[in-house]
């Protein structure tokens, strides 16, 4: 595939090429290198990373911190006191901190509570919450929404790049589209000029009356113009093609004007009501929409269930086991529940609540308003694919008619030009059918054009287009 697209990029720039099919480009190739180079394809692929980011930053809640402070004092030559504590904090998911630290004071005017052994005091404890915070916390309720937030990048990648084909797609048709239609009238062009010269050399051998041949001469001129016109189209088609495409440098690349879009409409699809009906549960599990609204309503619970933690009272159990010397030299058999240990309560709570009541009303209310919207913006998507699905079956339908019409009109050019070669028919009537079958050959181009559109609009409907 990567030697595909350094192809095709090749094909776009200055570089010589031969033969035709090498020149073509198929809707595919078309998507490859729209998602291989296109800056909005690359600014959509790096929502993952930063929400990754965010997750990272979240867990960095949960990264151990070792801390050490160095305090001393000393005055008229006097050491007053040196105060030095050394700390290693470990936080436990469910809500404790473990703590390992060693303590080493001296001075002669120390504080009794700042006394410790000569070779120091360590100690090894856990604190505990046993009220508020126990079930949850503030950074395992950031955690759980990072990982959420993770799922709604992803949605937005997809969504971001799924319009970005949806839009490329009706570009591609345009220009395959213009590119037909260009076809027909160069056809038209040279097809009148050949009756031209036929006409004027019957003329000059008084097989028809002069008039003929300026009225050949006038469908001449007349197609030339519409020729000139269909050209220009075109171009414009070309290039407003070209702004989907760049390179790897980030350069934008311009459409050559030797590369065509695969001409022909490959229709092979069997559409049945069991594909809609696919289309419709897949879009319910799968569309970017409704993966980042029930990633949403994911956070917002984990928002309702932290403001209803908070509603509890906050009681917090500080214990440590205490032993003489180096952490690492103490000996286990010195702690004790009963003894070398240091412990402590901390509780607090609002009496009236008001903040943390407020915070859950409002968690409460923007849980209903997200489910709204999720039910809205559901019926929105099944309503969206249900009628690019009857616009696709009606321009099927179209397309089959207007293949028949063309051929019908094929048939009646072929049954004038036989009747105008025998001197039955004029050359206005021969004009005026040559002039509808090339008008039903572009009806039937611009909806096999429409078709495809109308495939590519379904698809993005159902959040599928793109599927990574």
């Amino acid at each position: 595939m990567r030697l595909r697209l350094i192809f095709l990029l090749l094909l776009l720039t200055a570089l010589p090429v031969r033969g035709q099919d090498s020149l073509r480009m198929t809707l595919s190739d078309y998507y490859s290198l729209i998602l291989r180079f296109h800056p909005l394809a690359k600014q959509a692929a790096n929502l993952p990373e930063m929400a990754r980011n965010e997750i990272r930053t979240a867990r960095g809640a949960f990264d151990p911190v070792l801390k050490s402070e160095y305090e001393e004092k000393k005055f008229d030559t006097k050491n007053y006191w040196s105060l030095w504590e050394s700390k290693l904090m470990v936080p436990v998911w469910y809500g404790a901190d473990i703590k390992v630290a060693y303590d080493q004071n001296n001075g002669r005017f120390l504080d009794d509570q700042y006394r410790v052994p000569e070779d120091g005091l360590s100690y090894v404890g856990i604190s505990v919450p046993l009220g508020q915070g126990l079930l949850i916390d503030q950074r395992r309720a950031s955690l759980r929404q990072a990982q959420q937030l993770e799922k709604m990048a992803e949605a937005e990648r997809i969504k971001a790049i799924n319009k970005l084909l949806l839009n490329a797609a009706k570009t591609f048709w345009d220009w395959q589209f213009t590119y037909r239609r260009l076809q027909f009238h160069e056809e038209g062009v040279r097809l009148a000029t050949q009756r031209f010269e036929a006409v004027r050399g019957r003329v000059l051998f008084g097989d028809l009356p002069a008039i003929d041949s300026l009225e050949a001469y006038i469908e001449v001129q007349n197609r030339r113009n519409i020729l000139l016109q269909s050209q220009v189209e075109f171009q414009n088609a070309r290039l407003i093609a070209s702004n989907f495409l760049w390179d790897d440098n980030l350069q934008p690349v311009e459409i050559r004007p030797a590369m065509i879009p695969e001409p022909e409409v490959a229709d092979s699809d069997t559409l049945s009501a069991l594909q809609r009906d696919l289309l419709l549960e897949l879009a319910k599990v799968n569309h970017p929409e409704l993966i980042k609204i029930e990633a949403k309503l994911k956070q917002l619970n984990i928002e309702k269930k932290l403001a209803t933690e908070k509603l509890r009272p906050k009681l917090n159990l500080d214990y440590n086991f205490l032993s003489q010397g180096e952490p690492w030299s103490a000996d286990v058999q010195q702690y004790s529940l009963n003894n070398n240990y240091k412990m402590g309560f901390t509780f607090s709570m609002p009496l009236f609540l008001r903040e943390e009541r407020g915070k859950l009303g409002l968690t409460r209310l923007k849980i209903q308003q997200t489910t709204f919207d999720q039910q809205q913006t559901t019926r929105d998507i099944l309503t969206e694919i249900n009628t690019s699905w009857n616009e696709l079956n009606t321009f099927k339908e179209q397309v089959v008619i207007q293949q028949e019409q063309t051929s019908n009109a094929a048939l009646m050019l072929d049954a004038e030009l036989f009747r105008f070669n025998n001197g039955e028919s004029s050359i206005f009537l021969v004009n005026t059918r040559e002039n509808a079958l090339v008008n039903a050959r572009i009806k039937l181009a611009e909806l096999q054009a429409k078709y495809e559109k109308s495939k590519a609009m379904m698809l993005w409907s159902a959040g599928v287009l793109f599927r990574p």
